[in-house]
């Protein structure tokens, strides 16, 4: 069947064993891509009772059919799974390599289950797949993971995705990163897979993608690539990024602002924007794999108390630590992103998280006494810089808005 290497690898963490089975063709065929697959596996396997962070719980790394190969921006792969923050379905998906390699390495998903008893990461090859002790990885920030693996354990062409120290500690809003600074963030998956002790997968393989009908394939693909390269809209992502929606989206009142309680916020948005981010810190970057869009950013503030280099913020985050905060400090944004991925945090739910504390000691929910004495007001960036810190850590009032937002408002 064209685009699937038609096996499965699942992992028991509790047992040890790894092993390969058939992909389910009739399934494969009635839930395509990664999500629609992970979903209905989901589904079948994983009891309603399951507790999210327990090993009845799975975790699914999920590779569609035009996932590794040549196809216009086919890079991705989703994570699927209980989330710890709901107790609900959710998935989310991540660009840039991993998921062609893991197509590569002759696996078209991964089904982990169980839970180690001490510190793992899983080691996954066209040679097969191992599970390997990751004591000495434990603690590693999300960003060093990838290089530290690359150089001291898994092959110098492996790509990696794994878990920060918010995720070892199960926080709820904890995410994966991989590909130098991308996220799976949503939903808690970084818990989830902090509480089975698994710190990181990394792949590699050399393997091709089989494909029905090359003719077919090649003109189809070939079509679409000159359809992107020919639209306006992906001319401004090529240019600016998903943050041009921070330059247009305030037009339309679209951009989430002061917790949602302003429409339009032109100034802040602009600060923020595309733009205003090609003009000052953007640096020459490298697009996902097979993607002519090159959204994807690299920034570097040289210094100063903001000082990072790494993958920018996408539309989301600018919007979470900026705009819906009131903070249009370009800079500050980097640098709590940065935070947030080190630590292996959603920006998005921390973002959120901050925005309903500053409205609630507005409001006169929070004393000074409940958030350690940290200004609060609107748009102030160095508490929200702070705010990640504590929240990556669960210090003081970071315990409580690592639950997030609807168990925060539970108990303010």
């Amino acid at each position: 069947m064209g685009g699937y290497q038609g096996k499965l690898l699942r992992v028991n963490l509790s047992s040890g064993r790894v092993a390969d089975e058939p992909l389910d063709e009739t399934m494969a065929r009635q839930y395509i891509g990664g999500i629609g697959l992970g979903t209905r596996i989901l589904f079948d396997e994983v009891p309603a009772s399951a507790d999210p962070l327990g090993p009845d719980n799975k975790l699914l790394f999920m590779a569609g059919p035009l996932v590794g190969t040549a196809f216009p921006a086919s890079g991705g792969f989703a994570v699927v799974t209980r989330s710890p923050l709901t107790g609900l379905l959710t998935h989310d998906s991540l660009a840039g390599s991993w998921g062609a390699s893991l197509k590569q390495s002759g696996y078209d998903g991964i089904i982990v289950e169980g839970t180690s008893l001490k510190p793992v990461w899983l080691d996954v090859s066209d040679r097969g797949a191992e599970i390997k002790d990751a004591t000495g990885l434990w603690g590693t920030d999300a960003i060093d993971l990838e290089e530290k693996l690359r150089g001291q354990f898994a092959g110098p062409e492996a790509q990696v995705v794994g878990i920060g120290p918010a995720g070892e500690g199960k926080i709820p809003l904890a995410c994966l990163v991989g590909d130098g600074g991308r996220a799976v963030g949503r939903g808690g998956i970084g818990a989830v897979m902090g509480s089975k002790n698994l710190k990181a997968i990394a792949v590699q393989g050399a393997g091709a993608v089989p494909i029905a009908d090359e003719a077919v394939f090649n003109r189809v693909a070939g079509s679409i690539g000159r359809i992107i390269g020919g639209n306006r809209r992906m001319a401004m992502l090529f240019k600016w990024g998903t943050a041009f929606h921070m330059d247009t989206g305030w037009q339309k009142g679209a951009v989430p602002t002061q917790n949602w309680r302003v429409g339009l916020w032109k100034d802040g948005c602009i600060n923020l924007g595309g733009k205003k981010m090609a003009d000052t810190i953007l640096q020459p970057h490298e697009s996902c794999l097979n993607c002519p869009v090159r959204c994807t950013r690299w920034v570097k503030i040289a210094g100063g108390k903001h000082k990072m280099e790494g993958a920018g913020p996408e539309y989301e985050t600018l919007a979470a630590l900026g705009s819906l905060c009131l903070n249009d400090n370009l800079e500050s944004v980097c640098k709590a992103d940065d935070l947030c991925k080190r630590a292996g945090l959603d920006t998005v739910s921390v973002g959120a998280v901050i925005a309903f504390a500053m409205e609630a000691q507005e409001r006169g929910f929070f004393t000074a006494r409940d958030v350690d004495g940290l200004d609060l007001t609107w748009g102030n960036s160095d508490t929200i810089i702070e705010l990640v810190e504590k929240i990556a850590t669960c210090e003081g009032i970071g315990e409580l808005l690592s639950q997030g937002v609807r168990a925060t408002s539970k108990k303010v």
